[in-house]
């Protein structure tokens, strides 16, 4: 009864479970903890080009992919992502 309640209140609940002495799985885990921050990061990056929309700067090509660059790799240490843990 009182479970029924929770899950009323609460919703229901589910578990993930890796096991840390297998590789994959502990890759899996990772990625699964950093999901969140990853799923920020990407909406950071997607507003990219609206700041370079509203404070129009004259770039050539390669001046633009510096400003593209520097953007996301500030953007990925904002949330502390290391994109090398994840893609081991």
């Amino acid at each position: 009864m009182i479970d029924k309640i929770k899950e009323k209140f609460f919703g229901p609940k589910a578990t993930l479970e890796f096991d840390l002495g297998d590789y994959e799985q502990e890759m899996a885990f990772k990625r699964a903890v950093q999901s969140t921050n990853l799923a920020l990061a990407l909406w950071d990056i997607s507003h990219i080009p609206r700041e370079l929309e509203k404070h129009p700067k004259e770039l050539n090509a390669d001046e633009t992919d510096d400003f593209y660059r520097e953007r996301i790799f500030e953007t990925f240490e904002k949330y502390n992502i290391n994109l090398e843990d994840l893609m081991e």
